[in-house]
């Protein structure tokens, strides 16, 4: 009776027949259609319209209490394949679009109709677009009713791409997305709708194509107009920009990318971010199967937070030219066979001046890394605080600095506190760093945090034993949790991630 009800409720809507009162659940009036309030989780046109008995149908029936057709765009509760709103030809969400009345709307008035922007075709039904041009220098949206593949190294110049959720973009060998200094990447998936940068092969391996690279006009500690090495122009980034707008990520994962995938052996991330500055929006990203670096950050001042990288084959997360961000909620889960650092981090390498202003000096809090050579590696220069966080399980040691950064701990410049560091045969080194990190101001810890199933290579389970890590005494942070690392009893990465 129940699917019975909800089909022809569906129905109902897509023909534009009247709303009923209080059959559409909600958590806010901002999932209800516009002017209805939402009450006792129900949506109802008006205060004073009389309560549905939620024990009983419309036709009289009795029924599950929670028969009510769930309808809320928010994407934890969106259905994928449903058209979440009515097709009545109105407004529903207030954002200037209209719902469409039409059987064919979804395909001819895509940009106009909210209904169409609640679902998302299956990848078989979807329209093939291979995109050959490589340049982008209009504004221009991709969107989940289109397969995008790229056959060419994509540069956005002075103009911004906009990726919608549930969109798929499939990369050939040799391409990738680069967008410069004067342009802008908005890729806002969802938990239910991730955006997806992956391998055009049909047996994708890592390091298959370059990547995703946002280039900012935010400062470096080499000055502006830099480049990774071995690049073109079209990788130039830096300037004297710190508040610069390389675009936002949100819900979007990157695979199969990075290292020497090009013809000239290319050193490459997989997703990159080159001068961006902190009006940049970073979160719910996950790199997965790097060739080279998961994700690196050359410079700028940009903020990430609920960052997942998995199986990079040479660092996670790779930082240096004068990187001031903040990271908050990163999980690292090093390349078994293989990885160096989970985490690495430089100022300028020893072909620069290491001391170069503005030096790197990132804040990172609520970390987890698991695996690697080491868990977290500091040399050229670099300055950085790591609190509240995980280190598990390094094949060598836990914390590595370069010989030439002993200082910096003793003066307060460098500091690991407040956090688990557990499974490494060797937990800190040089051994002045060790008498540092291991002295009871320091605040580490070494008890086992019982991350057990990390290992499982389709499903980690990365959920701590919440008797230790809510233990630990914390550091004052700027978001905080019960736990140290990146997890507490929510899992962040639920519903978006995947592990091909």
């Amino acid at each position: 009776m129940r699917g019975k009800l909800l089909s022809l409720a569906v129905l109902s809507l897509a023909c534009g027949a009247d709303l009923p009162e209080g059959r559409f659940l909600c958590e806010s009036a901002e999932n209800c259609p516009n002017n209805w309030v939402c009450i006792d989780a129900r949506c109802y046109s008006s205060p004073f319209v009389p309560r549905r008995d939620a024990s009983r149908t419309d036709a009289g029936i009795d029924a599950p209490e929670d028969v009510g057709v769930d309808v809320r765009r928010d994407a934890a509760f969106v259905p994928e394949n449903t058209v979440a709103l009515c097709s009545d030809e109105r407004d529903n969400d207030g954002d200037g679009r209209v719902d469409c009345a039409d059987d064919d709307c979804c395909r001819v008035r895509f940009e106009e109709c909210d209904a169409c922007r609640m679902r998302c075709p299956d990848f078989s039904a979807r329209e093939e677009v291979v995109v050959t041009e490589s340049r982008i220098a209009e504004d221009t949206t991709w969107d989940c009713f289109h397969d995008y593949v790229l056959d060419a190294l994509v540069v956005v110049d002075e103009a911004t791409l906009t990726i919608e959720a549930g969109t798929r973009i499939r990369a050939r060998s040799f391409s990738g997305l680069i967008v410069t200094r004067g342009a802008r990447l908005t890729a806002v998936g969802q938990a239910t709708r991730p955006i997806v940068f992956t391998s055009a092969s049909e047996d994708p391996e890592p390091g298959d194509w370059f990547g995703v690279y946002l280039a900012g006009n935010a400062i470096t500690s080499r000055g502006p107009d830099q480049r990774p090495d071995g690049t073109g122009d079209e990788f130039l980034f830096g300037g004297g920009d710190d508040r610069h707008n390389c675009g936002r990520l949100s819900f979007v994962r990157v695979e199969f990318a990075g290292g020497d995938s090009g013809p000239d052996g290319l050193d490459l991330g997989a997703l990159m971010l080159m001068g961006c500055g902190d009006e940049t929006s970073v979160d719910h990203v996950q790199v997965h199967r790097s060739k080279d670096d998961g994700l690196a950050i050359f410079g700028g001042t940009v903020n990430v937070r609920e960052v997942l990288v998995t199986h990079a084959a040479d660092d996670g997360l790779d930082w240096e030219r004068g990187w001031r961000g903040v990271g908050e909620r990163i999980a690292i889960w090093q390349d078994p066979g293989g990885g160096n650092a989970a985490i690495e981090g430089s100022n300028n390498d020893p072909s620069g001046i290491r001391d170069a202003e503005p030096r790197s000096n990132p804040e990172l809090w609520y970390v987890t890394t698991f695996g690697g050579r080491v868990s977290i590696r500091l040399a050229d220069g670099t300055f950085a605080a790591l609190r509240n966080s995980v280190l598990h399980s390094g094949r060598e040691r836990c914390v590595e600095l370069a010989a030439e950064l002993e200082d910096s701990v003793m003066a307060g410049d460098i500091a690991v506190t407040n956090s688990i560091v557990h499974g490494c045969p060797e937990p800190y080194a040089p051994a002045g760093v060790a008498a540092a990190f291991s002295a009871p101001a320091a605040a580490n810890e070494s008890e086992d945090p019982g991350i057990d199933g990390i290992d499982d290579a389709e499903s980690p389970r990365w959920l701590p034993d919440v008797s230790v890590t809510r233990s630990v005494p914390q550091a004052a942070a700027p978001t905080p949790q019960l736990s140290v690392g990146a997890f507490d009893e929510d899992n962040w990465t639920a519903g978006w991630v995947a592990y091909p």
